[in-house]
């Protein structure tokens, strides 16, 4: 009894913020807002919202940036794992996710940067390399291009670990060495097995965790200010930028595309659904199409995500104590302590209240999931209630 009282506290605890909160996008997309005296339902803010000039194309660059980067991030998943599942080397590669999954998404973003901006590390040494023969100075690079290339890639260093840690149950369960016995009684080498048995098996199996990475794309605010594209931007600072805007008049139509986008998340999640239908059910020739298989770079593509992330921690630590770093130098020309003495009274509150509320948050979701879990186990079904 107490058992499905915590259950059901943790459903509504999770569920019911989220009813006024839709409540309120919708009324007010339907310009029903009585305490800015709108108070006559209509559609003007969905009208105002298609007349936006750049819609179709911040929209665009926010569909197309999540994804490739959930596939992409899904592939390179594969790849290592294909590579390194059970052998010594993927204790490693398991202690190495949390780190990486530590690392903030602004934190990355920044620290991707540092790294791939027209002066930051890369440029450096292509410069150094090539004696200015590649020039980075009239190019945007990976930061702020106008197709949002440098947004996802990033995207899809960052959930790379994310989908790795999400796999490693689900290959736990699938028991990939009796696969791969199978697969060799077949005659499949281990990677016709990994392509051909357990990549099937693993993808239906990935649909939630997918979900969670395409809407976090489609909706990601953060990085996109740091990485994005400007003109336009992706539609999720798109609408976060009309929501800031002081005239609020204007609430309607940030309303209105915060459904849009709401919705249009929810249609990336059929497109999801949809490619694993293709693949897994319509067209699987490929799965017993002879012993052909793709070659997979497992190895080169670890090592380079790996010294991405490793890299980014040296460089942000070196540019907060920069004073002067003249491009193509490599290294400052001054470095001080300044920046840290003049901020350090104004992070300390700040870095209290984030670790106060990463803790109780954590620590609440813990207990909850605990609770759905071991309710799960003992009513054994997979209903809500």
């Amino acid at each position: 009894m107490m058992l499905r009282f915590g259950y059901c506290s943790a459903i509504f605890i999770c569920i019911a913020p989220i009813v006024p909160g839709v409540l309120g996008l919708v009324s007010s997309a339907f310009s029903f807002i009585p305490a800015l005296g709108l108070n006559q339902i209509n559609l003007t803010g969905f009208i105002e919202l298609t007349q936006w000039a750049g819609l179709s194309h911040s929209l665009g660059l926010s569909i197309s940036s999540a994804l490739i980067s959930t596939y992409l991030a899904l592939a390179v998943s594969f790849a290592i794992l294909s590579t390194f599942w059970n052998q010594k080397r993927w204790y490693r590669i398991e202690n190495l996710l949390s780190i990486l999954l530590a690392f903030p998404h602004v934190a990355f973003a920044i620290g991707f940067a540092f790294l791939f901006s027209p002066t930051g590390m890369v440029a450096r040494l292509l410069h150094l390399i090539t004696n200015d023969l590649m020039s980075t100075q009239n190019s945007t690079w990976l930061v702020h291009d106008p197709h949002a290339l440098g947004l996802t890639l990033a995207l899809t260093f960052k959930e790379v670990p994310f989908l790795l840690f999400m796999s490693l149950p689900i290959l736990q369960q699938l028991n990939v060495s009796s696969l791969l016995s199978t697969g060799a009684s077949l005659g499949y080498s281990p990677p016709q097995t990994w392509q051909k048995l357990i990549f099937p098996l693993w993808l239906s199996k990935m649909r939630f965790p997918l979900f969670a990475v395409i809407c976090y794309g489609i909706s990601v605010v953060d990085m996109s200010l740091i990485l994005g594209p400007n003109t336009p931007p992706t539609f999720a600072v798109l609408v976060w930028q009309w929501f800031s805007d002081p005239d609020l008049q204007r609430l309607p139509r940030a309303a209105a595309g915060a459904m849009l986008l709401m919705f249009t998340a929810i249609a990336m999640l059929g497109v999801v659904t949809l490619i694993e239908y293709f693949l897994l059910k319509r067209y699987r020739r490929w799965m017993w199409s002879g012993r052909h298989k793709h070659w997979i770079a497992g190895q080169p593509l670890l090592i380079i995500l790996a010294n991405t992330f490793l890299l980014m921690i040296p460089i942000m630590l070196i540019w907060s104590l920069t004073q002067r770093w003249p491009f193509p130098a490599l290294w400052p020309q001054q470095l001080s302590l300044q920046f840290w003495q003049l901020e350090w009274s104004t992070l300390v509150p700040i870095l209290y209240n984030s670790i106060e509320i990463a803790f109780i948050s954590g620590s609440l979701a813990l207990v909850f999931a605990l609770i759905t879990h071991e309710y799960h186990l003992k009513a054994k079904s997979s209903i809500l209630i």
